[in-house]
C-alpha cells in the first residue's frame, strides 16, 4: 500500500507502553522482561493514520510501505471486524495482534469473567501494538491475556501452567486479513494445546480433591472458616455473594471466596484450591447447585446451597445432584423447584433474604447523596421490554402480541395472573388468529405474565403520577422501551452505596409489580429508614413470604391503579415517621431478619445436619 496518503505526524509512545508494561509485569513478567528488550524494527515509522489515531508503516524488501496490522484505519476497522463476530460466551483467542484495537474492543464486548487471549509470534509487532493502544486495564484484571513466542501451542501450555483458574478459549476470531491457510494450523495448534491443559488440570483437580476428601474435623462453631462460592457470573450473584462475605466479615467468621468475577476464578480448580487454602468449615454456594462441587470434597464437609430471589434452578440437576449438603431456597415456590429438580426433601428448606445492614442505613437529610436524589417517588427495578420484537418474531404472533397491549387499559386495573387466558383470548377475536399449538399458545400466556404485564402495568403506574404532578425518579432497565423517558428516567439501577442515599431521599419508594427482587427491595428501602408502598401480590404474603409475612404484612399497599394518587399524596403529607408501619417493620427487620441472622441460621441448620 503507497504511505503516500498518511500523515508523518509523530506522536510519544512512551507513557503509553510504560503503562501497558506494568500492567504486564505483575501478572507475566517473563514476557513483560521480553516485550521491554524487544526493539521496534527500524523500517518501522510512526505516523498518524489516515483515521488521525497513531500508527505505523512497515517498509518492506521492496521498498513500499504498508500500515501496521493492515489498516490504515484502525478505528473504523477493527469495530466492523469485532461488530461481525457474535458476542462469544466464553474466552476467545486472536491468533495475531493485529492493530491492536481489535482486542481492546473484543474485551469491552466478551462477558466481565471472560477473556480475551491474543497470541502474536512477532514480538515487535506486540510492542508496537502495545505503544499505540491503552490496555493497561485490561491486562491489569487479568481479561486481557498477551502471547508470544514461535508457536501458539507451547505458549498456550506455558500460560496455564503458571494460571490454573482459567477456562481454555472456546472460540479463534481471525482478525481481518488473517490468511486462511494459517486458520487451519493455528486451530490444530490450539486443539492440541487444549488436550495437553485438560489433562494437566484433570491431574491437578484430583491432587486437591485428594486433599480435601481426606479432612474430616470441621468446627462450625462459634466462628466457623467460611468459603463462598459461585458459577453464576449474573451481577446480581455476585452483589448477593459479595453482601455474604462482608456480612460473614463483620460476624468474625474468616471468609474468603471465589466468584466468577474474573477470567482467574472460573475453573473447577479454582474454587477447590480456595477450599483448599482457606481450610474452609462451611461452603457456601450462591445461586448454584452444590452438588457439583461434592464429588471433590469429604462426605463429612459441611455444605449448604443458598438461591436468592433470582437464582435460577435447573430443571433437572440429574448426575450433578446432591448428595449431602443443604439446599436453601427464598421462596416456597423456589423450594419446590428444588425438590423437582432433584434435590431430597429433608436437604431443602425455605431462607428467605435478609436485610443487608452494613449497607442501607438511615442517613442525615444533609448529606450529598441525599439532597442529589430528592424527589417525591422513586422506582428503582428493572422491567421487561415489552416490545414485540423483543419476545416474537412472526408476523402473525407480532399482530397478537400488539393487540394484547392495545387492550392493556382494558384488563390493567385489576390484572392477576389467572387473567391471562382471557386476555390472550380477547385478542384472538380481535386479531381472528387463533391459536391452535398448544405449546405457542402456553408461550403466549407465560409473555402475558412475565413479560407484558409487569412491563405494562410498571408503565402505567409511573405515567399516572407524572400526570398528577408528582416527582418521579427511575432507575432500571428496560423502561425506555416502555416509554418512559428522562428526566424520569435516571438510568440503570445503580450501586448499593447510591441505593441507600434514594431510599433516604424519596417520599416514598414504589413497587409498582410484584416481582422476584420486591421484598429484597422492601428490605432495602426500609433497613435504610424509608418508606415504601407496593403492589399486592396475587396471592397471601404469609403463602410467599412465611419467614417475613408477619413483618410485611402491616405495611401499606394497593392492587388497582386509581388507589395510586391518593395514597401517594398521603405519605408525601405524613410526616410522622416514627410511629408509621415502618418505623416498626425497621425495628423487626433489624431484630430478626437481616443477613446476619439469616447467615447464623445457616450455620446452626448445618451444625444440626452434619453432627
Amino acid at each position: 500500500m503507497d504511505s503516500r496518503q498518511g500523515s508523518d505526524t509523530t506522536v510519544n509512545e512512551g507513557d503509553c507502553f510504560a503503562r501497558n508494561l506494568a500492567a504486564l509485569r505483575r501478572l507475566q513478567p517473563a514476557l513483560a522482561t521480553r516485550l521491554q528488550s524487544t526493539a521496534i524494527p527500524g523500517h518501522a515509522e510512526r505516523v498518524t493514520g489516515r483515521d488521525g489515531t497513531p500508527n505505523y508503516l512497515i517498509r518492506g524488501d521492496d521498498g513500499r510501505r504498508e500500515w501496521f496490522g493492515g489498516s490504515s484505519m484502525p478505528t473504523i476497522s477493527a469495530p466492523a471486524m469485532v461488530e461481525q463476530a457474535n458476542t462469544p460466551k466464553g474466552n476467545v483467542l486472536l491468533p495475531a495482534v493485529a492493530t491492536g484495537l481489535e482486542a481492546k474492543l473484543l474485551v469491552e464486548k466478551v462477558a466481565a469473567h471472560c477473556a480475551v487471549f491474543v497470541y502474536e509470534h512477532n514480538l515487535a509487532a506486540l510492542r508496537m501494538a502495545l505503544t499505540l493502544q491503552d490496555v493497561s486495564e485490561p491486562v491489569a484484571a487479568g481479561r486481557l491475556v498477551l502471547l508470544g513466542g514461535d508457536e501458539v501451542e507451547a505458549a498456550l501450555v506455558a500460560f496455564f501452567r503458571e494460571h490454573v483458574g482459567y477456562e481454555f478459549p472456546s472460540r479463534i476470531l481471525p482478525p481481518t486479513g488473517f490468511l486462511p491457510d494459517r486458520v487451519g494450523a493455528v486451530k490444530a495448534a490450539v486443539e492440541s494445546a487444549g488436550r495437553t491443559i485438560a489433562a494437566r488440570q484433570i491431574v491437578a483437580v484430583d491432587e486437591v480433591a485428594a486433599e480435601l476428601r481426606s479432612r474430616q474435623s470441621f468446627a462450625l462453631a462459634p466462628s466457623p472458616r467460611v468459603v463462598v462460592l459461585s458459577v453464576d457470573p449474573r451481577p446480581d450473584t455476585l452483589e448477593f455473594a459479595g453482601r455474604i462475605e462482608r456480612t460473614l466479615d463483620s460476624l468474625g467468621w474468616p471468609a474468603a471466596s471465589c466468584l466468577p468475577q474474573s477470567p482467574q476464578r472460573c475453573h473447577t480448580l479454582a474454587r477447590l484450591s480456595a477450599i483448599r487454602d482457606h481450610r474452609a468449615d462451611l461452603l457456601l454456594t450462591v445461586n448454584s447447585c452444590g452438588g457439583r462441587i461434592e464429588p471433590f470434597i469429604s462426605g463429612r464437609q459441611p455444605i449448604a446451597s443458598w438461591y436468592g430471589p433470582t437464582g435460577q434452578v435447573p430443571p433437572g440437576l440429574g448426575d450433578d445432584g446432591p448428595h449431602h449438603g443443604l439446599h436453601l431456597a427464598a421462596t416456597p415456590a423456589q423450594r419446590d423447584q428444588l425438590v423437582a429438580g432433584g434435590v431430597p426433601e429433608e436437604r431443602a428448606a425455605v431462607l428467605e433474604v435478609g436485610a443487608d445492614a452494613l449497607s442501607f442505613s438511615v442517613l442525615d437529610a444533609d448529606r450529598p447523596e441525599v439532597r442529589l436524589h430528592k424527589c417525591d417517588v422513586a422506582v428503582l427495578g428493572d422491567v421487561p421490554d415489552a416490545r414485540p420484537q423483543a419476545s416474537v418474531s412472526a408476523e402473525s404472533h407480532i399482530r397478537l402480541f400488539k393487540a394484547i397491549l392495545r387492550s392493556a387499559p382494558a384488563w390493567a386495573e385489576n390484572y392477576t395472573p389467572q387473567q391471562a387466558d382471557a386476555i390472550l383470548a380477547r385478542a384472538e377475536r380481535q386479531c381472528d388468529r387463533p391459536l391452535k399449538e398448544e405449546r405457542i399458545r402456553a408461550g403466549f400466556l407465560a409473555m402475558i405474565r412475565r413479560t407484558i404485564a409487569p412491563a405494562v402495568i410498571s408503565r402505567m403506574a409511573v405515567e399516572r403520577l407524572v400526570k398528577a404532578g408528582i416527582s418521579i425518579r427511575v432507575w432500571g432497565r428496560g423502561w425506555q422501551a416502555s416509554g418512559v423517558r428522562p428526566p424520569v428516567l435516571q438510568g440503570p439501577v445503580p450501586s448499593a452505596e447510591t441505593r441507600n442515599g434514594i431510599y433516604n431521599a424519596a417520599g416514598v419508594v414504589l413497587c409498582p409489580f410484584a416481582t422476584a427482587v420486591t421484598v429484597q427491595t422492601m428490605l432495602e428501602v426500609l433497613t435504610g429508614g424509608g418508606r415504601v408502598y407496593h403492589r399486592r401480590p396475587d396471592r397471601p404474603i404469609h403463602e410467599l413470604h412465611p419467614q417475613l409475612g408477619d413483618t410485611l404484612q402491616t405495611l401499606p399497599s394497593y392492587h388497582r391503579l386509581t388507589e395510586l394518587d391518593r395514597a401517594i399524596s398521603g405519605f408525601l403529607s405524613d410526616t410522622d415517621a416514627d410511629t408509621s408501619p415502618f418505623a416498626e417493620a425497621r425495628r423487626e427487620i433489624l431484630a430478626g431478619h437481616t443477613l446476619a441472622h439469616r447467615l447464623e441460621s445457616i450455620r446452626r441448620h448445618a451444625e444440626a445436619f452434619f453432627a
